[in-house]
């Protein structure tokens, strides 16, 4: 409350408003999720514009993609049968919460049945079953639940692509299906179902965008007006609060040269920390931290020191002070043994913490000392208090990036690097592909833990990575314009002391399949004339633009080198007056003759259309290519390398 940013939710409940957060764990169409709010009015549950409400309920500028969602839910914590009784759709379990499946009220949906046979076709109860979509790269759960005695499983979602998995006991099948082509799957699960070593080519769609009807939108710059008083508010607090923190760093009771070696690592970890974190994290937890880590500096290379030692985040867990805690709790004769025998904190926590997951929210960690107290855990709180108690002990701990189990910074064959606690069995994958992909962008790994793959925090290409050994899951992606993926699968076996090379590879698209249509609102304009411009009658390229600028200048070089190969193809430039008479801007009206200059008649046009299109709000330039019928068939905001190549392709295939 006092920085000035909170919850939507509490701060409805807190005006006595019944209100829940519902979220689109995935979409199908662009490498995100999101979350909002409803609240309940009159006898029913509505929307608002998430952080940007809308001055009319069920409006947000979210709209047309949760019209693409494969999935839309909420937690509930009532309990399956009361939610049952009270005639709700389910969407799975998320521990102690219940997954109500709210997506009917979002977009279109259909019944999907899948029914789960053994190797003999005989129907398997209580198999448990996954339903994920293609999202940053890599196969992402978005519901689940369990077969019937009859074998069969329900579930409402979209009309798009789905990586359905079933799994009883050490048998496990998979299959992908096109919800818009069939709405009923039969998944074989076996033993030993995996084909490894090959490429498989999957095409993952995204539902189309409804097409919403939705009222005009209201009293724009009333609202545009109270955002920018709330803004000068916060740079008033925020001020405040500088000052502040500055006092207390300067009130701390230290002797000079100390105060001196605070400061600087109050200050690294001011740095490590994400902005998130500075918002909620009280500063007498950054120097407590630096108190007692700061002693460990030299003894490491820095890196290691400052980012598993001096960083107090470990994992998702609420930041505390956690070492004085744990010290209060375990004895000091185990923390020395951790120094000497790091593998002890495994048998530690776990002769101490029960495994509970179906009692607890996933999403919900107990901070180390919380968990070591009460004796009750998930898996991922269990690994940060192992990672903390050995942080305790003097040594930099970690995550793994692999499987995020807790390792342990020591000597192994004669190197210094991060070894498990469990003396794991383990082999190495090199991955072989082009230098500028990106990690969770063209392509992921996963491993299969307890009939899941769980995707890795991060692999890198073209360096030998040491993981356990199991069954992993490569994906590349290739995300189209239109929301849709073109990826290709492969599965390993990784075994013990063995070495696992994969060259990556993607599978490309035409352009007719990259193009969307999306229908558009109205868009109206002024011409440099003062004359009202409607884009229903006229079709073509629209840059919204900030002359003078990069990226703008960049694509409006592009356009002038190659003024030859855009013809006559109309391209309508959207900017201010000011910059008429910009030099680039005029080189370009001088050089492409079919270039026409318009004004924005109301603000936020941009932003409007940009999200409509599935872009990023606010990014310079956002080109619109659109049909004569309000169809917006390509969206780009910002500048991407290829851009004034795939212009040109759609002019000349003619799409435009």
């Amino acid at each position: 409350m006092r920085r000035g940013i909170y919850l939507c939710g509490k701060c409805l409940r807190s005006a006595g408003i019944p209100a829940r957060q519902v979220y689109a764990p995935h979409w199908s169409h662009c490498d995100d999720n999101h979350a909002w709010v409803e609240i309940w009015c009159g006898d029913t549950w509505h929307y608002l514009g998430a952080c940007e409400p809308e001055e009319v309920l069920d409006q947000g500028w979210f709209d047309g993609a949760s019209s693409r969602a494969m999935m839309i839910h909420t937690p509930y914590f009532g309990g399956n049968e009361e939610a049952k009784r009270q005639g709700e759709q389910l969407a799975g379990e998320d521990g102690c919460a219940i997954l109500l499946n709210e997506l009917s009220r979002y977009g279109e949906t259909t019944l999907l049945r899948i029914e789960v046979i053994d190797e003999e076709g005989k129907a398997v109860k209580d198999a448990k079953i996954c339903c994920e979509v293609m999202n940053y790269a890599s196969f992402l759960e978005i519901a689940n639940g369990k077969t019937n005695a009859y074998g069969q499983y329900e579930i409402y979602t979209g009309f798009g692509t789905l990586l359905l998995s079933a799994r009883c006991g050490d048998c496990y099948g998979e299959q992908l299906i096109q919800v818009k082509e069939d709405t009923r799957c039969q998944i074989q699960i076996r033993r030993d179902p995996w084909k490894t070593g090959v490429w498989n080519t999957l095409e993952c769609f995204a539902p189309g965008c409804r097409n919403l009807n939705k009222k005009a939108k209201a009293a724009k710059e009333k609202l545009a007006a109270a955002a920018r008083h709330l803004q000068k508010k916060r740079e008033v607090f925020w001020n405040a609060e500088k000052d502040r923190w500055e006092n207390t760093v300067k009130s701390s009771e230290w002797d000079q040269e100390t105060q001196r070696d605070m400061d600087r690592w109050i200050e690294k970890i001011w740095h490590l920390l994400p902005e998130k974190d500075l918002r909620e994290v009280p500063f007498s937890v950054l120097e407590k931290q630096a108190e007692w880590a700061g002693k460990y500096e030299g003894r490491y290379p820095t890196q290691v020191f400052e980012e598993y030692l001096l960083q107090p985040r470990i994992g998702l867990e609420r930041l505390t002070c956690w070492k004085e805690a744990l010290e209060a709790i375990v004895p000091e004769k185990d923390l020395y043994t951790f120094q000497t025998d790091p593998e002890k904190v495994e048998q530690y926590v776990e002769s101490k913490v029960k495994t509970v997951e179906s009692q607890c929210y996933k999403g919900l960690l107990n901070t180390p000392q919380a968990c070591l107290e009460s004796g009750y855990g998930i898996v991922g709180a269990k690994e940060i208090l192992k990672t903390a108690l050995l942080r305790c002990a003097g040594i930099p701990a970690r995550l793994s990036l692999i499987d995020g189990r807790a390792q342990a910074y020591r000597s192994k064959e004669e190197k210094e690097t991060f070894c498990w606690l469990t003396g794991e069995k383990t082999g190495i994958l090199f991955l072989n592909g082009p230098e500028n992909w990106k990690y969770r962008t063209d392509y992921s790994v996963a491993l299969l833990k307890n009939g899941q793959f769980r995707v890795c925090q991060e692999v890198v290409l073209g360096r030998e990575t040491e993981v356990p050994e199991g069954i992993y899951r490569i994906c590349t992606a290739n995300r189209l314009p239109n929301g849709n993926v073109f990826a290709k699968v492969r599965y390993e076996q990784i075994t013990a002391g063995n070495r696992t090379e994969v060259i990556l590879e993607k599978k490309e698209a035409a352009l007719s399949e990259m193009l969307s249509e999306i229908p558009l609102p109205e868009i109206s304009f002024q011409t440099a004339s003062g004359e009202s411009f409607q884009a229903a009658k006229h079709a073509g390229i629209y840059i919204w633009a900030e002359p003078g600028k990069e990226p703008t200048e960049h694509i409006f070089n592009e356009l002038i080198e190659r003024a030859e190969e855009f013809g006559g193809t109309p391209v309508y430039i959207v900017a201010e007056e000011k910059y008429f008479q910009q030099q680039t801007y005029v080189k370009l009206r001088e050089t492409l003759k079919s270039v026409y200059c318009l004004t924005e008649k109301r603000n936020g046009q941009a932003e409007q259309l940009a999200r409509r299109m599935f872009r990023e709000p606010g990014l310079y330039p956002f080109i619109l290519v659109l049909r004569h019928d309000l169809t917006g068939i390509y969206g780009e905001a910002g500048y991407n390398v290829g851009t004034a190549d795939m212009l040109l392709r759609m002019i000349q295939s003619g799409a435009v």
